[in-house]
């Protein structure tokens, strides 16, 4: 009788087992460039070639605002089994010591391969202009007399590598050498100007009170400065007072009273109504050809494919009545409301980042049919472009196909991607978020929602902006200078507003061709506050930096709306904020007080950013999207049915011949 005990391992499998090969040497390889030996995986200590990577051509150069740079980087594989790499591009800037604080390496842009087999390479192209490697000088810390996006005069070095930490970057790299400062007091899409939003004197008093330090110099002087690497000691946030605690407590009411002057005093607003005075809401205009020698009203069917400023949009607006704009701006819990004087269908919008869920009681069943993708930190890991890109056509087709309840409503707006920054591995939210690195983050953002959008499926881009924590994250005051809000926080939502690689491809209203839509088509507030600000409510964020410097034309949707006392309708809508995200709407806004003209205006604008969203959506244009059949499964279906047809005939023909066969007996 054996003492072991049943189901243990005898010695002899466990040490066939064991990974004994871990006591012992790791394995040298030989360098493929020079040939030297080197640990596998890593940097050659002869040559500084990095896995067989290199930078083949460098072209353009950092002269000007408008200069453009191609780097082509070569990868090989050179093991014995068919694979993918990454390629990641960095870059180090040229960094004076008490001027511009800076990355010592900050990632510009990088690629994956396709399947390569052995011994053969892939070459990636990377087009990089001036404006993605600037620096944001908020306080002229160059004292150059500017204040904005700027490049440094120095040396800019690009090279390849694994990660931003490996020692020195003399593995394969090209400099760009810049004579003279350039600088952007334009964004170089727009051209709108680009100037301090959040570093004004009122914003300041309170931020530097909240988050930087008073520093004494050798001359007795006090300097507002924030931390620094150059003086990490004497810039190293003091605790906050009594006072400053209740200041980043403010409740809604008293937030508004005292700082909501910028949303009210919204110039662009008074500009209209001093022009136009009220709005004409008349429901009966019939100034639309009807193809028949007569006319007929406009609908929203005929501003598909549209630009933002056609002049038909205010047609279409003007049939609108006060109701019918308070109604669809005020109940955008998961939908666009839908308006029958123009036609245009309730919208079916649905959570979050890993597709069409939804959390709410009762909602649940009617999401078992739709898929489940890879969560966005599976996604940043990843560092694929094409995958991002195909994960949101593939949310798009669950959005063709609509709801498990068989009410015909496909998913026409998706709350999703996110692209906040995993600032902490504690921030409890990092699953909904792709990186800590802007750049990865927003580039990979960008083809989710491209792919989403050749589907017909709008996308509101979230959490905007700085909700990098989920604890308290409702109304919580957040602090940091304007340069780390715009290089940082910021940074993903600019690239995915403005759009990048991978435009997708939209059937347009005409007849033959294609309308090419880069960027999302929608935001979503947050519910913190930037300062004591709520950002729904923050004219400068949803306005001036959104809207005017980056040019963006949609809808922007609240983060969900519950007791949330920040988060107040009137200050929302005069900020720049469009639907709100709630099942409460008797709680959203005063009847009295939404008589004047401005609000009035303030409506028709909110309802022109979400008309002008949904126009192209699948739940609109049904020519446009996955409703067109792809040719294949068109094909199949056809010889589907010749199949089933003739199967039916030949069972006819054999039952009618066996019938026959028994009578004649």
């Amino acid at each position: 009788m054996s003492i072991c005990p049943k189901n243990k391992s005898s010695k002899a499998r466990r040490d066939k087992r064991r990974a004994n090969w871990k006591m012992s040497a790791m394995n040298l390889v030989k360098c493929s460039k020079c040939g030297a030996l080197m640990m596998p995986h890593r940097v050659c200590k002869a040559c500084g070639s990095y896995n067989k990577k290199e930078i083949v051509s460098v072209e353009g150069s950092l002269e000007d605002r408008d200069s453009h740079m191609t780097i082509k980087v070569k990868s090989v594989n050179t093991g014995k089994e068919a694979g993918k790499d990454v390629i990641e591009l960095y870059v180090s800037l040229p960094y004076i010591r008490g001027e511009i604080e800076k990355a010592y390496v900050q990632l510009v842009d990088f690629a994956k391969t396709p399947v390569l087999e052995p011994n053969s390479e892939y070459i990636a192209t990377f087009e990089i202009d001036a404006y993605d490697l600037a620096s944001y000088d908020y306080n002229d810390a160059n004292g150059n007399g500017f204040q904005g996006y700027e490049l440094d005069k120095g040396d800019y070095t690009f090279f390849i590598s694994a990660n931003s930490h490996i020692d020195g970057y003399a593995y394969d790299s090209a400099t760009a050498t810049l004579k003279d400062n350039v600088l952007f007091a334009q964004d170089p899409k727009t051209g709108k100007d680009v100037v301090n939003r959040y570093t004004t004197e009122d914003f300041n008093d309170l931020q530097y009170r909240l988050s930087d330090v008073y520093v004494d110099t050798a001359e007795g002087e006090v300097i507002r400065k924030g931390m620094s690497r150059t003086d990490f000691d004497k810039t190293f946030p003091k605790p906050f007072t009594a006072e400053e605690r209740e200041i980043m407590t403010i409740d809604g009411a008293s937030e508004r009273t005292a700082l909501d002057s910028k949303a009210h005093n919204n110039t662009k607003i008074a500009e209209v109504v001093e022009d136009k005075g009220i709005p004409a809401m008349r429901k009966d205009i019939t100034d639309i050809d009807d193809g028949k020698g007569g006319k007929r009203a406009i609908t929203l069917r005929d501003l598909i494919g549209a630009p933002y400023h056609d002049a038909r949009w205010d047609t279409l607006l003007d049939r609108l009545s006060f109701d019918e704009m308070l109604e669809l701006v005020n109940n955008g819990a998961f939908q666009t409301a839908s308006i029958v004087s123009i036609d245009k269908n309730l919208t079916n919008d649905s959570d979050g980042p890993i597709g069409f869920v939804n959390f709410m009681p009762g909602k649940q069943e009617s999401y078992k049919g739709n898929t489940t993708f890879a969560c966005e930190i599976l996604i940043g890991a990843t560092w694929n472009k094409d995958l991002a890109y195909q994960m949101g056509k593939n949310v798009g087709e669950n959005g063709i196909w609509g709801d498990v309840d068989g009410n015909g409503l496909p998913y026409s707006g998706w709350y999703a991607p996110a692209v906040n920054l995993h600032r902490s591995p504690f921030a409890g939210r990092n699953f909904e978020y792709y990186s800590e690195d802007a750049i990865l983050s927003g580039k990979l953002a960008v083809n989710v929602i491209n792919g989403a959008k050749t589907k017909g499926v709008y996308t509101d881009l979230k959490h905007f902006a700085l909700n990098d924590q989920e604890t308290n994250r409702g109304g919580i005051a957040t602090f940091c200078t304007e340069q780390a809000l715009r290089e940082l926080y910021l940074k993903p939502f600019e690239i995915a507003v403005k759009g990048s690689d991978n435009p997708a491809e939209v059937p347009s209203a005409k007849a033959d061709g294609l309308t090419a839509y880069q960027g999302t088509s929608g935001v979503m507030s947050s519910f913190n506050r930037i300062g004591t600000k709520w950002t729904g409510g923050d004219y400068r964020l949803m306005t001036e930096i959104l809207r005017d410097e980056w040019g963006f034309e949609g809808l922007v949707i609240s983060d969900y709306k519950t007791s949330n006392s920040v988060m107040d309708a009137r200050q929302m809508l005069y900020a720049g904020n469009d639907l709100i995200l709630t099942s409460m709407p008797e709680y959203m806004w005063d009847d009295a007080a939404a008589t004047s003209p401005e609000d009035v205006t303030i409506l028709r604008q909110a309802a022109h950013n979400i008309l002008y969203t949904v126009a192209n959506s699948n739940s609109v244009n049904v020519k446009v999207l996955g409703y067109r059949t792809e040719w294949w499964i068109t094909l199949t279906i056809v010889l589907d049915c010749i199949a089933a047809v003739g199967i039916a005939v030949w069972g006819f023909v054999v039952f009618r011949g066996t019938s026959t066969k028994r009578k004649s007996q």
